[in-house]
Formats: structure tokens, sequence, C-alpha cells
């Protein structure tokens, strides 16, 4: 198992596919449970899976640079198209969406067992090209395959565009594709179970690392794990240790701030961070000294979020803390605003403001003149305007004023807006393109 574990290894390094894959057909092959057929089988499955997750990692991590992402604001899905493709991935062949399109979150390949699709980086002017040579869903020219192949692109914000929210591909003819990710199939129990993939989550798990090696093994890991940092695309560093989830070495954290940035420079580095996070799968939360340094190592929940380290509490006041809101990245651009409990916990923790990054948009609320109102009041008011927010919105719904989506949106954000307006609190939304 580890000499097949070590050959996949070496093709992220620049190993030829033949030689690694010969390497791994050999060792399976001298197992019990495989014959030479099998194994083959078993060793191309393998090296694409593994081989094709680190390679679609290490493309996304490239992606993610403010350079790569003002040259490349898109992303093309490519399928193999031969008979071996999946229908799901065939219809998608072809498909350009903007490269923070909430469809990349369980839809970049590998995305399935097998999958052999890509992703190829698109220009603003080969994107104007799709659009101006009309192969835009709803279109004549979708309708065809030989056109969808050479690119073609969803209407944002349009039916079609929500039917591809609920994994449907829809060309506009009447002709429907689903494409479920293996996560949403089945009951919620089978999706958890499923086989998961996002290229900025390519980690294992600690745990299951301490499980396969022996004690003496896992130790020397440990100590090279926590002596080797990364540096990312957004400037930030941290030790492998850290990255895989362990807990950052005795005495380094929490950070003390140095000299405070400018308020035009932390805004900045707000911004740099909030990119960083925005496309994550799961809730990540930030907390920021005065200077832009994080004070803490990055903690990671899950997609419906959670609480904050326990550790962290009593240690924030006067960092801003930053974290995204993944539901929201699945809708149209709103996103999603403050939960009661981000600026409740901003009031006890004494916050110079709580951020909260939803799909292109970034919610800011910092404490008045007179600082946070008291953590109970905010509670209250919250639940107040609540109500009334919801009656105003469900009317408009009734009215066919507002779609249901939208109103599920936005009812935060008008309920924020008038808390913070009474309380004196500084709200604000930065919308990106």
């Amino acid at each position: 198992l580890q000499t097949v574990r070590d050959a996949i290894a070496e093709l992220p390094a620049g190993a030829p596919w033949a030689e690694v894959k010969e390497k791994v057909q050999s060792a399976l092959a001298d197992t019990p449970w495989f014959n030479e057929v099998s194994a083959a089988k078993r060793a191309e499955l393998l090296m694409r899976m593994h081989g094709f997750q680190a390679y679609a990692a290490a493309q996304w991590e490239l992606l993610q640079r403010p350079e790569a992402r003002a040259a490349f604001p898109y992303l093309q899905y490519v399928a193999v198209g031969d008979e071996a493709t999946r229908d799901s991935h065939r219809a998608l062949d072809g498909l350009i969406l903007p490269a923070d399109h909430p469809f990349w979150q369980d839809h970049y390949p590998p995305w399935e067992y097998n999958c052999r699709c890509m992703v190829v980086p698109i220009s603003q002017e080969e994107y104007d090209e799709v659009v101006a040579a009309g192969r835009v869903a709803g279109q004549p020219a979708v309708l065809k395959e030989e056109n969808r192949n050479k690119g073609w692109t969803i209407p944002a914000k349009s039916a079609i565009e929500y039917q591809l929210k609920h994994d449907i591909v829809d060309w506009g003819g009447g002709h429907t594709v689903p494409v479920p990710s293996p996560s949403k199939r089945g009951s919620a129990r089978a999706g958890r179970a499923a086989y998961q993939w996002h290229p900025s989550s390519l980690r294992i798990p600690l745990e299951s690392l301490r499980e396969k090696y022996s004690a003496e093994v896992f130790e020397r890991f440990r100590e090279n794990a926590q002596a080797e940092r990364i540096e990312f695309a957004d400037g930030r560093t941290m030790s492998v240790w850290e990255w895989l989830g362990g807990e950052p070495v005795a005495g380094t954290w929490p950070r003390e701030t140095g000299a405070p940035l400018s308020p035009r420079a932390m805004a900045a580095q707000i911004r740099q961070v909030a990119r960083s996070i925005e496309n994550e799968p799961n809730e990540v939360f930030v907390v920021l000294n005065r200077d832009g340094t994080e004070r803490f190592p990055r903690h990671v929940s899950g997609p419906r979020g959670g609480g904050v380290p326990k550790d962290w509490l009593g240690k924030m006041a006067g960092c801003a803390f930053v974290h995204n809101h993944p539901s929201g990245l699945a809708n149209f651009g709103f996103g999603t605003s403050f939960s009661s409990d981000d600026i409740r916990l901003s009031a006890r923790a004494n916050l110079e403001r709580m951020v909260a990054v939803s799909h292109r948009r970034i919610y800011t609320m910092a404490p008045g003149e007179h600082g946070w109102p008291k953590d109970e009041d905010i509670g209250i008011a919250y639940r107040s305007y609540s109500d009334m927010v919801f009656d105003y919105l469900s009317h408009r719904v009734r009215s066919g004023l507002t779609p249901v989506w939208k109103a599920n949106q936005i009812h935060n954000h008008l309920v924020w807006r008038r808390v913070a307006k009474e309380m004196k609190m500084s709200y604000s939304v930065e919308r990106r393109k």
C-alpha cells in the first residue's frame, strides 16, 4: 500500500504517467486481491483520481492569484467526449462560467470517481467572442452540440441559471440533463458519506495519517510538517501541520499586533482575505490584528457553520473578524448578510469590525462612536425587525413583486440596515463584479 502511495506521489513532482502506472500496477498485482487485468484497471482509477486531484489543486492555487484572476476571469468545463463519458459530464462540455461561480464548488473536475474532465481558464476577450457568436443558453446556436463544444455560457440571473443551481443543465430547447454531484444524490446521510472534492481542500485528515503509520514515523512527520511552511498566493503563510488542521506550535499563537495599518490599507487586507475564502465550501474564520496579520490559525468549520474556537474567546478585542457564508454562494450574487450570532459575538468580543464574505458581496458591521450596544439589546432589536421585514417580504412575494429566493437572500440585509440605524452602528455592503 505504501509503495502505491509513494508512486502516485511522484506524479505531481513530474514523473511520467506510464512509468508511475507501471509501478502502481506492479505493486497491486503482487497482492492476492488483484490479477493483471484488475490491477491495471485499479491503477488507472487511482492515478486518475489522485493524480488529477493533485493537478487540479495546483491549477486552482495558480488561478487564485490576483494576476491570474485578472487575466482569466472565467473557467470552461471540458469533457473528453468519448463513449466512456457520462451523460451528465458530456452535458457540461464547453460550459463557461465566472471563475467565482458557485457551480465550481462541487463540479470542479474530477468531481466523480474516474472523471477525466478538466477546466480551462478563459479570458474576457474569449468570453466576449462566445457571447457575440450567440452561444448563450436559450439561443438557437446552443442547441447544436458541435456549437457547444466551441464554448457556451448561461445568462446571469436567468431561469436557466436557476436550473443550474438545482443541478440541471438546460440549453433552452426544452431538453434538460440532471447533473447532481455525488453529495446531492439520495438521502442527506448518503450525501455526507459520498465522494466530495474541491481543489482548495486537498488535505488528508491528520487522524487518517496517524492511523496509517507507526508512532515513530508519524512523529517524524509531525516534526517536519511543523518546520515546513507554505506560502499562499494571497501572501499568507502557515506550516504544513497547520494546513492539515493541526494545532500551531505552542507559544506562536495568538500573534500580537504591530503598528496598525491605515484604514485604507486595512480595508485592502480584508478584501484580500475575503477573496481567499469566498469560494471555500466550508465556513472559514479569520481574525486580523490591527496590523493586518492573522491573530490565530484559520479555523475551518462545516458548510453550515459552527462556533468560534473556545481558546479564541477573550483574545479578539480590537480585531477584525472575517468569515465566509458558504450558503450564500449558490444564489445569484446577493449572498447572505450577518446572522444574529455574528453581531452578538462582535459585541461580546469587542471586535473592531465584523465582516461576512458572500458571493460578490462583503458585508461589514462596526461599532458606533460609543462602542457596541449590549449583546442582549442587539438580539432583541434583531428579532423585532426580523418579524417586520418578514411580513414586508411575504407581502411582496405574494404580490409577485419579489421571487422567493431573493426574499430569502435579502432578509437579513434589510434587518441589519434597520437595526444598525436604530442602534447607531455602522453597516455597509461592498458589491463586487
